[in-house]
């Protein structure tokens, strides 16, 4: 996948009556989906999102009231919540991810996938925190899988407005670009609340959904576009740092930095992180992770050397796990 638009496919059609027959097969929608988007087809997508929207909230309403009477008693059981939560969401998912596939002006933007799922209507917010936070980390989830797809078709620009979009905290009604929600970028409350349990909830989710074979092939794939994601807006945050004027705290590399986005991609073995740094090197506007934000490359340059030393220093867990160091990460060459 180039991230190109896919050339129309004319003298073809959808059979849209019976896509309710296959709405319970998210490998169908995905297959359903594909053929739309190559035949630009803008009705029958719509069509479509409609159908597979249709069912979503209900379905995750119907599954909070049934764990609210049945709740969970240890953390694999609250993974099996959050399974099953995936799998409501998993086909109104696999339609985003064509859509990014597709490249496709008319398809590619799916920063509304994100309010469909954060903002379910009637969600109470009282009563069991991971039940009432299970839309926020479905957004965890769909936006890793988004950005991914972004970064291995070669659409930067796509990830970035992704995590730049502002999203309101329903508890305090503030706007906040996603990649600063840490429920939303790395710490999802349904998965704990521990960046490290959610990446491997990451890392495993292909291994979940099948039909995710289709759009990324082997799982590894799916690997390093995830890392190549993570790494691009772990170089972003720097330079939202710098944005908001915050450059003190990154030349002062004896305090520990608290980062938006876990760096947790770091720790994946070296034939993973190695492709996913070519994975971003090659995207044609790389410029755009800082460029978007007024921060001159220059500046980027003088300050990523601190920048990666606080990285390290996050690694190692502000000293909580000397045993873990880190010589070199993945990406500290970029502006080499």
């Amino acid at each position: 996948p180039s991230g190109v638009e896919a050339p129309l496919i004319t003298g073809r059609a959808i059979d849209l009556p019976k896509l309710p027959d296959v709405l319970a097969n998210p490998s169908e929608i995905y297959s359903v989906a594909v053929e739309l988007a190559r035949l630009g087809d803008h009705l029958g997508w719509r069509q479509l999102v409609k159908k597979v929207r249709a069912p979503f909230e209900g379905s995750l309403l119907a599954l909070r009231q049934y764990y609210e009477c049945n709740q969970p008693k240890d953390d694999n059981d609250w993974q099996k919540v959050m399974d099953k939560a995936a799998e409501i969401a998993a086909p109104i998912l696999g339609v985003a991810l064509v859509g990014v596939e597709s490249g496709r002006e008319q398809f590619r933007d799916q920063r509304a996938l994100l309010d469909i799922v954060l903002n379910v209507g009637r969600w109470p917010r009282g009563g069991l925190t991971q039940l009432v936070e299970l839309p926020g980390s479905l957004v965890y989830i769909c936006q890793a899988i988004l950005g991914a797809m972004s970064l291995a078709t070669n659409q930067l620009p796509l990830a970035m407005n992704l995590a730049d979009m502002k999203l309101i905290d329903a508890d305090n009604g503030k706007a906040r670009p996603l990649r600063q929600r840490h429920d939303l970028i790395g710490w999802p409350t349904s998965l704990g609340g521990n960046c490290a349990s959610a990446w491997k909830y990451l890392t495993e989710v292909q291994g979940r959904w099948e039909w995710l074979n289709k759009a990324f092939g082997e799982e590894r794939e799916y690997h390093m576009a995830l890392c190549a994601y993570y790494m691009a807006l772990n170089i972003h945050e720097l330079a939202d740092t710098v944005s908001i004027g915050n450059t003190q705290q990154i030349t002062e590399t004896t305090k520990s930095l608290i980062l938006d986005v876990p760096l947790e991609w770091a720790r994946m073995p070296e034939d993973i992180t190695g492709p996913a740094l070519s994975i971003l090197q090659r995207q044609p506007e790389l410029s755009v992770l800082w460029s978007s934000l007024g921060v001159p490359e220059n500046t980027m340059r003088s300050l990523w050397p601190q920048w990666v030393q606080h990285g390290k220093q996050w690694l190692a867990d502000g000293g909580r796990r000397p045993w873990f160091r880190v010589r070199r990460l993945p990406h500290e060459g970029i502006f080499d």
